[in-house]
C-alpha cells in the first residue's frame, strides 16, 4: 500500500486525519497533546496552515496510523472531505431519533466508552440506572445546528473569563491558607491563575 505523504498540513488535511482515525475533537487533541480549541480551528478553517510544531505532530500521528486508517485518510482526501463544519464528525450521534432510539440509541448501546461513562454515572450519582434514559432525552433536544452554535459560543470564552469565573466560584471557600496567584504585565494588565 502506498503511503500518502503530506507536504503541508492544512485544516482540511488535519480534519481528514481526525476523521480517518474516527476520533472526536477532544480525543484527537488529547492524542496529539494540544488544545481542543486548536482542533476546532482546523475544522472551522480548512485553509489554515498549522505552525511547524503541529506539522511535525500530524506527520508523526499519520505515520503511527494503521493501514486501514491511512487508507481511510487517503479516501477522505481524494473525495475532498471533510471540509470543516459542513461535514459532521463521524462519531456525532444524529439528532433525530425514532421510537426505539434511532442513531442516538445505537450510539448509547454500542459505544464502549459511552457505556463505561453511563455505567460510571449510574454507580456514582443518584441516577439509579436511569443515566441512559436521561442522556437520551437530553440528546434528543439537540440538532447539529444547535451543537455547532454552542461550540461557537463556548469558543468565545477567553482564559481571563475562565479565571474570573473560577475566582468567583472558589474565592469564598479558599480561606486564608490558599490564595490566587496574581501578577501584572508591563502595561498593568492583571494576570490571574
Amino acid at each position: 500500500m502506498r503511503m500518502h505523504v503530506v507536504d503541508l498540513w492544512t485544516g482540511r488535511r488535519a480534519t481528514a486525519l481526525r476523521s480517518a482515525l474516527r476520533m472526536t475533537n477532544e480525543a484527537f487533541a488529547n492524542n496529539l497533546g494540544i488544545a481542543v480549541r486548536t482542533v476546532a480551528k482546523w475544522n472551522a478553517d480548512p485553509e489554515l496552515v498549522p505552525p511547524s510544531e503541529f506539522q511535525r505532530m500530524l506527520d508523526t500521528r499519520l505515520a503511527q496510523a494503521s493501514d486501514e486508517e491511512k487508507a481511510r485518510f487517503e479516501l477522505l482526501l481524494e473525495r475532498g472531505e471533510p471540509t470543516g463544519s459542513a461535514v459532521p464528525e463521524i462519531n456525532i450521534p444524529m439528532p433525530r431519533a425514532d421510537q426505539d432510539g434511532g442513531a442516538i440509541g445505537l450510539r448509547l448501546s454500542h459505544d464502549a466508552a459511552v457505556n463505561d461513562a453511563l455505567r460510571w454515572l449510574d454507580e456514582n450519582t443518584q441516577c439509579s440506572g436511569a443515566a441512559r434514559q436521561r442522556v437520551m432525552s437530553q440528546l434528543r433536544m439537540f440538532t447539529l445546528d444547535s451543537m455547532a452554535a454552542e461550540a461557537r459560543r463556548r469558543g468565545k470564552v477567553s482564559r481571563a473569563d475562565t479565571a474570573e469565573a473560577l475566582m468567583k466560584y472558589y474565592g469564598p471557600s479558599l480561606g486564608t491558607e490558599h490564595l490566587f496567584y496574581q501578577a501584572s504585565c508591563s502595561d498593568n494588565r492583571p494576570l490571574v491563575s
